[in-house]
């Protein structure tokens, strides 16, 4: 087996016609090894800890990728990707918006003032909007409020009103609704 070390996070590994065939990696009835099959990842495996070992990588928190090909000489290669393996966290900062819209303007007058209850300072917007081409309208109400709460402020306006939608549904409300102010 030939090891070459390209750089810490790449390795490539050459083996010949008689290490691939003892570990089952050569030609098969004239067809190559399917990668992906148990014991062709386990063959990679013990090849990458033989190297591993021989050369004393520090492997704490690495994701090793395998890219591997039979050469037309009939030996096989191995091409080892070292890379870090992070964990990724979320953090949701700023306000979510959410768009409901009602049916009449009695509703929107008492889910705007449960709103009010729920947060003395809340940031809502209240608009008429076009409900169709021949002049029909409903009341939309825009709430930006922080993700903790806001299952609060939607299981609250669950009850006056139908959720339209995100951010794109408020850019398109305030851009043809025409906008009310109640307070």
């Amino acid at each position: 087996m030939k090891i070459q070390l390209l750089d810490p996070s790449h390795i490539l590994a050459i083996l010949s016609q008689e290490e691939a065939r003892i570990l089952g990696l050569s030609l098969r009835d004239g067809l190559p090894p399917h990668w992906a099959s148990l014991h062709c990842r386990l063959a990679a495996a013990r090849i990458f800890a033989e190297i591993s070992r021989r050369y004393q990588l520090p492997l704490k928190n690495q994701k090793i990728l395998l890219r591997a090909s039979q050469i037309v000489s009939g030996e096989t290669a191995l091409f080892f990707t070292l890379s870090l393996r992070r964990k990724t966290r979320y953090h949701f900062q700023g306000l979510h918006t959410a768009v409901y819209e009602f049916s009449s303007q009695s509703d929107l007058l008492r889910a705007a003032s449960a709103v009010k209850k729920l947060n003395p300072a809340p940031a809502v917007q209240y608009y008429q909007y076009p409900k169709s081409a021949n002049g029909g309208f409903c009341w939309r109400m825009i709430v930006r409020t922080s993700l903790q709460h806001y299952p609060a402020v939607q299981n609250l306006l669950g009850e006056f009103a139908c959720f339209c939608g995100g951010v794109l549904c408020a850019s398109v409300t305030q851009e043809h609704g025409e906008k009310i102010d109640l307070y």
